[in-house]
């Protein structure tokens, strides 16, 4: 297994991607003025908030893919109120967290296969046994019963993003940690930051909504009520 991430030492990768998710930024010049920098800023837009209009609410707190674990929890979340109560979106509501080792769950095959991604995360396609050059979160193969993900148990297809979507389900992705994310991708293959955080930006999962800081955001959606489940 490979100890680097786009060249960069995944000790120092892992360290600052930490402290951007926990809000603590990283001792990097570089990356510190972006804090101050409005190109690297998205604008609020609460309307992911003002969805969030079901009794019974919660917040899945995912830092790491942990092989769909924080997927399957959503699903199980949904299925226990539709199984158990009849209830269903929008009188239930679920948002999954992207940041920190999660933040390329949000992005489509081309950024997964351009920069190596499911090597970054240390996450298996079960259908090559390889690291994953597309995202295998994203939706299942087609015709397919299981993700395609290789990990403690042969997810449901509908534990993929797309089907939990299609359940009402909203992921959120932190912009501090897409920032930090963009930053060393571009050191690492020699770009502009603004020219890979413009093509993260351009391959989103569709649904998947970036906000200003995921230690905002949960505490904003805490204050719409919603309860919290922190993932592994």
């Amino acid at each position: 297994m490979s100890d680097t991430i786009l060249n960069v030492p995944r000790r120092d990768f892992l360290a600052g991607l930490a402290a951007a998710g926990a809000g603590v930024f990283a001792p990097v010049a570089a990356f510190a003025s972006t804090l101050d920098d409005s190109r690297f800023r998205v604008k609020p837009d609460e309307k992911w908030l003002d969805s969030l209009t079901g009794k019974y609410k919660q917040v899945f707190d995912m830092p790491n893919p942990t092989h769909g674990l924080g997927l399957i929890h959503i699903r199980n979340y949904l299925k226990a109120w539709k199984d158990n109560y009849n209830l269903e979106h929008p009188q239930v509501n679920a948002v999954g967290t992207l940041y920190y080792m999660t933040i390329p769950l949000g992005f489509t095959d081309p950024m997964w296969a351009k920069y190596k991604l499911g090597e970054a995360i240390k996450e298996t396609d079960s259908t090559t046994n390889a690291f994953a050059v597309r995202n295998i979160y994203q939706k299942a193969d087609p015709g397919a019963t299981t993700l395609s993900i290789k990990g403690i148990a042969n997810w449901p297809a509908d534990t993929s993003m797309e089907a939990l979507q299609k359940k009402g389900a909203l992921f959120i992705m932190c912009n501090n940690a897409l920032n930090f994310w963009a930053m060393n991708v571009a050191n690492a293959t020699n770009q502009t930051m603004e020219a890979v955080r413009a093509e993260f930006l351009a391959h989103l999962v569709p649904g998947v909504v970036v906000v200003p800081a995921m230690v905002m955001a949960v505490d904003q959606a805490q204050a719409k009520g919603c309860s919290y489940m922190r993932m592994a």
